[in-house]
């Protein structure tokens, strides 16, 4: 009896002992079976991610994470850590690669832009030959006569016997004319005539020279300048300006004439530069040789205008009658100047209208 209840005993802890290990086994099962499955979830979160990075395609960041974090907390640690250490590589390289698609993307867009600036620096480009022709926009040619409609930036070279006119009926804007080498005649008309424009910038290109000659002989011509203007005028660049006023004035407008930079060669039958309402030279190398008045303003009705101003520059003026003229003001202040006059050296009606800084004429001759 006691045997059996010894065996009874043995045999009762035996199938104890087979239960917990059974239960062991099992637990460790479904473990690892939760840990490739947190596994799994992790490296499906990564591998979306990269995709979109590859594609570059719009993804939402804020829903990748929130895939990664719950890939993280779903795996143990061991499997966290073996699963950034496998992907981290494929992420880096999906990244520096995205990185270099972009920086050649961004060298492409930038030598893109650099061209299309290049190509539309100027409205249009004119070439001047027995047949003007142009690239661009805002011009006519008609004949022997090219119009500029547009305000805008125009760059003319070339030869050719006609006109050009500037003819901007709006005035809402400027037009610059950038002179490339241009030579210009006529026999019937100014050969650069500003009919309508806010103002008229004339630019001469650096090592170019650019001539203009009127040679018209009938005296009861309209618009009796080489370069006539209704509207402003300003004279600047780095190259040479030759104007030829074989008719009358070299150079007239009837408002405002400005010289800021550039060398400027008038030779006139009569006044070599004229600005009705006023002329002012800031800069520049300005050399004048006419039969009449050297620099002249007539404006009498604004008493705001009729004035000349020299503030820089270097003039060489050779005048058959007076080397400047206005009725209201004529102020030296600065620059160098050379004069030979027939006439007067300063003329002004208005009564203590010449104010002079001596030190900048550097020699007279009259």
């Amino acid at each position: 009896m006691k045997m059996k209840s010894i065996s009874s005993v043995i045999l009762a802890l035996f199938a104890v002992f087979s239960l917990c290990s059974c239960g062991n086994s099992a637990t460790e099962t479904a473990d690892n079976m939760t840990s490739t499955a947190a596994t799994t979830v992790f490296v499906s979160s990564t591998t979306v991610e990269n995709k979109a990075d590859t594609t570059e395609q719009p993804f939402s960041e804020t829903a990748s994470a929130a895939a990664t974090v719950a890939g993280i907390t779903a795996s143990s640690k061991v499997t966290e850590n073996t699963t950034v250490n496998t992907t981290k590589p494929a992420a880096t390289t999906v990244r520096t690669n995205a990185s270099k698609a972009t920086k050649a993307t961004v060298a492409e867009t930038t030598a893109t832009a650099s061209t299309t600036k290049m190509q539309s620096k100027y409205t249009a480009e004119i070439t001047l030959s027995s047949s003007a022709i142009f690239s661009g926009k805002g011009v006519t040619v008609s004949g022997s006569t090219v119009t500029v409609k547009d305000a805008g930036t125009y760059r003319i070279k070339g030869s050719f016997n006609g006109q050009i006119v500037i003819d901007n009926a709006a005035k809402a804007e400027n037009i610059t004319l950038v002179l490339a080498g241009v030579t210009v005649s006529s026999n019937n008309a100014a050969p650069l005539y500003i009919k309508n424009a806010a103002k008229v910038i004339i630019s001469t290109e650096k090592g170019t020279t650019n001539t203009f000659t009127d040679n018209r002989t009938n005296q009861n011509s309209d618009n009796a300048a080489c370069i006539y203007a209704d509207d402003d005028i300003t004279l600047n660049g780095e190259g040479t300006l030759i104007i030829n006023g074989k008719l009358n004035n070299g150079i007239r407008t009837k408002n405002d004439l400005k010289i800021t930079a550039g060398t400027v060669k008038v030779t006139a039958e009569k006044n070599g530069i004229r600005g009705n309402g006023s002329v002012t030279i800031k800069g520049g190398n300005v050399t004048v040789s006419c039969k009449k008045d050297g620099v002249k303003s007539s404006e009498t009705a604004n008493p705001q205008k009729g004035f000349i101003e020299v503030t820089g520059g270097t003039l060489n003026i050779t005048a058959g009658d007076d080397a400047f003229q206005a009725p209201r003001k004529i102020t030296i202040s600065g620059g160098s100047l050379t004069l030979s006059a027939e006439g007067k050296l300063y003329k002004c009606d208005a009564a203590g209208g010449i104010s002079v800084n001596e030190n900048c004429v550097k020699e007279i001759a009259s």
